[in-house]
């Protein structure tokens, strides 16, 4: 409302008061692909008929009362039903439908004077019959306004229409429809797909039809591997997943186009009303998806868009978490001004200044240094910096030949011709310093570089001293040996269109700078985290325990989830050093590090305490370890769960998926899935990965040591206890 004139404002309180009277009086997907990443597969069904939800033979015989508008105003709660896999994020790569729809409804929320409450249902299914039972008041997971639906349910005004696609792999060959006879198509359950298909199949009988719990981004990812024929989607969902997947496509759009809209009880006249009065405001601003918006439009939209490049620095998932550096900071900003933040990746770095002058996104954050060639452009503005960092000449650890620039003669630096590395290398070419430039693909970030040189792939590198220092806490062997540039500052960039949006950054900054907020999210990324030695100083005395001195709840809570208690043993190792207290920089709390929502999914309120803590953290373990069912064998469970532990599902999901397509066994981590969720560490896989770039040295070294640390316990608690049996 403070985004409108008093005048207008003073007319839509008196229209709002006429429908909050008419409230008084009462008497009491397009299915949504949801986001979720659900199963590998669903258990398939044959579809015969249209999954259609019926109502109630009495629509009065109801196991809730459906609330007024009036009543939803004085509860202060718009309840928003709606499907989510809230454990398994994957990567954001764009503005999603999902984005947008929770974006207007935190506006619609605000504008009648409540607070916004989701609540998820297990399945697209579920919806209407909560809905019905009175579980929400509306539901709003872009939905198809249907016949059938608009018997039992109003539906406000359309918020966008879409086409549905028949999609298959990217190979998929099929020169008409004719060839479709004797293929199968796998479709959500619940989701109104269904009419089409089956007008399809008419034409061509020999088209089989089956259903599934999996949710539809789900099943276009297996159609794209291959393990379904074809599916069907939205043409906004299929834009979305080809953000960051080739192996897909439409091969063919049925006629005619679906409504999107949200629906609410056929009792629900008054919030009908009230929601299309509202989305005959808001939605021209919402719809528009290129434009180029300065700080009051967004904040009336809702929504930030963050140009950003996934990697273990600005952006990436950990343990089913949104993690970085930059999303960090985004994410505040974009908070302490009322916006969602979405994430945006392009392909490559140069087309991130492209990009935001195009109004695909309203800000670069991505650790860009200030240069003269970045902001050449007269539309680009760089903010107030917020970090002062130095190139520096890297080599590996045992290389001491380079103490000076006339010592880099012959030498050969890797670096990418787009970064700005490559414009302190031509400095030093004009300076008369000698040596060699080799180019890195553009799709090569600066950890592969890195990781290069260290592994004797490339020469020598030029990086930032803060970048190398991260790197540092996964790779010892490597140092810097040289300064090249000093004093560059990192900045966001904005369009200069955009005066509103970056004279509010250069605020956030100058706030926040030196703020306990910055210094700890900077040492949280950049400086090696401290490891406790308490347990040795323990260890060094006598006692009676084997391993630790929480053996009993160890075995108890091992014996209880079925894991031999010197694995978990090696895991509270490796995770905690044994020290009940430790708290780590990425919310990792107590002996098995339980991270936040952890914990309060598996009800541990007090994660330092070991009982607590064991207890829900052998409890994950064993839910992690059931993901995997046969084929999978008892020892490549066990990793697959380590590695999900330590790193999230989702980076061990898109690395056996990986590991498939190019020829490994998916159902073995050594020397499979294993080799194959390296390759999320390269921009090359892990730009087309669902949950994007991993860190997987660490993962791999976590179930590594692990493993070699359980044998060894193993060994030393039977030489232990056959000694005192003797």
């Amino acid at each position: 409302m403070r985004y409108i004139s008093i005048r207008y404002t003073l007319i839509l309180s008196f229209i709002a008061m006429i429908f909050l009277a008419v409230s008084c009086s009462e008497d009491n997907g397009k299915d949504k692909p949801s986001a979720a990443a659900g199963t590998e597969s669903g258990e398939f069904q044959d579809m015969q008929e249209p999954e259609i939800i019926l109502p109630p033979q009495n629509p009065h015989e109801r196991s809730g009362k459906i609330r007024t508008l009036r009543q939803i105003r004085e509860s202060g709660i718009l309840r928003v039903l709606s499907v989510r896999d809230p454990e398994l994020p994957h990567l954001q790569r764009g503005e999603s439908v999902q984005d947008r729809e929770l974006a207007l409804l935190s506006s619609l929320a605000d504008w009648l004077n409540v607070k916004l409450q989701m609540i998820y249902t297990e399945t697209y299914a579920d919806l209407t019959p909560a809905l019905l039972a009175d579980k929400g008041d509306l539901i709003a997971a872009n939905m198809a306004i249907t016949p059938e639906r608009q018997r039992i349910m109003l539906f406000s005004m359309p918020i966008e229409t879409v086409r549905e696609q028949l999609v298959a792999a990217s190979s998929c060959n099929i020169r008409n429809l004719n060839e479709l006879n004797g293929k199968t198509v796998v479709i959500e359950r619940g989701t109104s797909y269904w009419e089409n298909v089956n007008e399809l199949r008419k034409r061509y009988p020999g088209i089989k039809i089956l259903s599934s719990n999996t949710d539809t981004e789900n099943l276009m990812a297996e159609t794209g591997s291959g393990k379904i024929e074809f599916t069907v989607t939205d043409d906004n969902y299929l834009e979305n997943y080809l953000n960051y997947r080739d192996d897909l496509k439409a091969v063919y759009t049925f006629p005619g186009t679906r409504k999107i809209a949200w629906a609410m009880d056929k009792k629900s006249e008054a919030l009908r009303h009230a929601v299309d009065l509202f989305l005959e405001r808001e939605l021209p601003l919402f719809r528009d998806r290129r434009g180029k918006f300065d700080l009051s439009s967004l904040r009336r939209r809702r929504i930030l868009r963050v140009i950003t490049r996934d990697n273990p620095i600005n952006y990436y998932i950990h343990r089913g978490r949104m993690m970085g550096f930059e999303y960090e900071l985004a994410e505040k900003f974009a908070n302490d001004n009322g916006m969602r933040l979405v994430m945006i990746t392009p392909p490559h770095q140069k087309y991130m200044i492209p990009w935001l002058l195009a109004g695909k996104g309203d800000l670069i954050a991505s650790t860009l240094t200030v240069t003269d060639k970045r902001t050449a452009s007269p539309d680009v503005a760089a903010c107030e910096p917020y970090l002062d960092v130095n190139e520096v000449v890297v080599t590996r650890k045992n290389d001491n030949s380079i103490n000076s620039p006339a010592s880099l003669k012959h030498r050969t630096f890797a670096v990418r011709a787009e970064s700005s590395y490559m414009e302190t290398l031509q400095k030093f070419k004009r300076a008369g310093i000698k040596f060699n430039i080799k180019i890195v693909p553009d799709d090569t970030n600066s950890y592969e570089i890195l990781q290069g040189v260290a592994d004797g792939k490339y020469d020598i590198t030029l990086i930032d001293d803060i970048i190398l220092k991260a790197k540092l806490q996964g790779d010892g062997n490597l140092k810097a040996v040289m300064m090249a540039e000093k004093g560059k500052k990192y900045s966001w960039m904005v369009r200069k269109s955009s005066p509103e949006l970056l004279s509010a950054v250069n605020d956030f900054f100058r706030g926040e700078r030196h703020s306990a907020f910055f210094n700890l999210l900077y040492r949280k990324y950049f400086e090696v985290a401290n490891v406790s030695r308490k347990y040795w100083l323990e260890m060094s005395k006598p006692h009676t325990f084997l391993i630790s001195p929480f053996d009993s709840i160890i075995k108890e809570y091992s014996t209880a989830n079925d894991f031999d208690w010197c694995m978990i043993s090696a895991q509270i190792y490796q995770e905690s050093r044994f020290d009940p207290k430790a708290q780590a920089p990425d919310g990792g709390m107590g002996l098995m590090q339980l991270m936040p929502l952890t914990a309060r999914r598996y009800k541990c309120s007090d994660p330092f305490n070991p009982n607590d803590n064991v207890k829900a953290g052998t409890a994950y373990m064993n839910r992690l370890r059931d993901i995997f069912e046969e084929p999978v064998k008892p020892f490549d469970r066990l990793c697959f769960a380590l590695a999900s532990y330590n790193g999230g599902y989702g980076h061990v999901y898109d690395a056996r998926k990986l590991a498939a397509s190019i020829g490994l066994n998916p159902n073995v981590w050594k020397d499979n899935v294993e080799v194959a969720i390296q390759g999320l560490s390269t921009e090359k896989y892990a730009s087309k990965a669902r949950f994007g770039f991993c860190r997987a040295d660490i993962i791999t070294n976590y179930v590594n040591q692990i493993m070699l640390r359980f044998y060894h316990y193993k060994q030393m608690t039977e030489k232990k206890e056959n000694a005192a049996e003797k």
